[in-house]
This record gives structure tokens, C-alpha cells and sequence, in this order.
């Protein structure tokens, strides 16, 4: 997902989370992706790793409370890996 946003060569920022490091080196050279390192992360537990990886970009002044964001994703159902798309209010997932 990160190598097709970098594609585009978007204006905006790009972050891509990752629990492997080697994943993280790899997306250092894509195009207006900034990598960051997610232990965390977990394609079975979506919710904290949205709640990990949202505190992560606000604490590294990547993101501001008042912004909304798009979240691209792969969450994992029976089995299968399904992508997903949100555009979210910072300020109003964090109330959740």
C-alpha cells in the first residue's frame, strides 16, 4: 500500500506503519512515505493497532488533533485479508 500511495506523489503526508524493521529500510525510499516502526501493529486486533499507531503520529508531531486523516488498511477475517478505507476526524476517534 505504501509503494502505490508513493506512486502518486502526493503533496500530503504519507505515513506507513510497520512492525518490521526490515519493511521500514524497504519504504525509506519511496516517494513522500515516512515509515515508522509500529511493535505493536496487528492485523487481528485492528482497534488498538489504530489506537498504537494514531498516538504514535501525534506524539511524533506527524499528525494534529484537529486534522482528519485517510486510513488505508488490511484487516484479516476468517482467514482472508480484506483492505479497507477511512477518512477519520482525529479528535472524534480519539472520544471513542
Amino acid at each position: 500500500m505504501a509503494r502505490l500511495a508513493s506512486a502518486f506523489k502526493s503533496n500530503h503526508k504519507v505515513l506507513a506503519f510497520t512492525k518490521e524493521p526490515q519493511a521500514q529500510r524497504v519504504m525509506q525510499v519511496y516517494y513522500g512515505v515516512t515509515p515508522v516502526l509500529l511493535p505493536t501493529w496487528s492485523s487481528e486486533n485492528y482497534m488498538q493497532t489504530m489506537d498504537d499507531a494514531i498516538k504514535l503520529a501525534l506524539d511524533g508531531g506527524y499528525i494534529k488533533v484537529d486534522e482528519k486523516v485517510v486510513v488505508i488498511n488490511d484487516i484479516q477475517r476468517d482467514g482472508k485479508e480484506i483492505p479497507i478505507m477511512e477518512i477519520l476526524t482525529i479528535k472524534d476517534f480519539l472520544k471513542k
